[in-house]
């Protein structure tokens, strides 16, 4: 499922946010992680996207 690009980062964020807390237990700590594992992946997806199109906006190709 393709996602929007700023709503991931900023959910990324929260989640950086919420694994430095102390009180966080192991279970959710684990279920952030592969969340932001999905959303950081999706994020990279989008951003290959991109470098490609503006690879062909620079070269013609």
């Amino acid at each position: 499922m393709k996602k929007d690009f700023e709503p991931s980062m900023k959910r990324l964020s929260e989640i950086c946010t919420l694994m430095g807390d102390d009180s966080l237990s192991l279970e959710d700590a684990l279920k952030l992680y592969s969340e932001a594992t999905e959303l950081a992946g999706s994020c990279k997806a989008e951003m290959e996207e991109a470098q490609l199109a503006l690879k062909e906006i620079f070269t013609g190709e």
